[in-house]
């Protein structure tokens, strides 16, 4: 995937006005799961997506 491509999961924690640091928060994972998977230098697993998913209020393919 190009880095220049934005994560769904950035344009989703955005959407919903939040910051790195509280939607790991929320979604129960670390900051730098968060960092690392929108800059795109770590996959997160299905269960980890979910989890952020449920935190953004999203269905988990949205952040596919």
């Amino acid at each position: 995937m190009s880095t220049n491509t934005i994560h769904p999961l950035r344009v989703q924690r955005h959407r919903v006005g939040l910051s790195q640091v509280e939607l790991a928060r929320r979604a129960g994972v670390s900051p730098r799961t968060v960092l690392r998977t929108e800059n795109y230098q770590h996959t997160a697993s299905p269960a980890v997506l979910r989890c952020l998913a449920a935190a953004l209020g999203v269905d988990v393919e949205v952040l596919r």
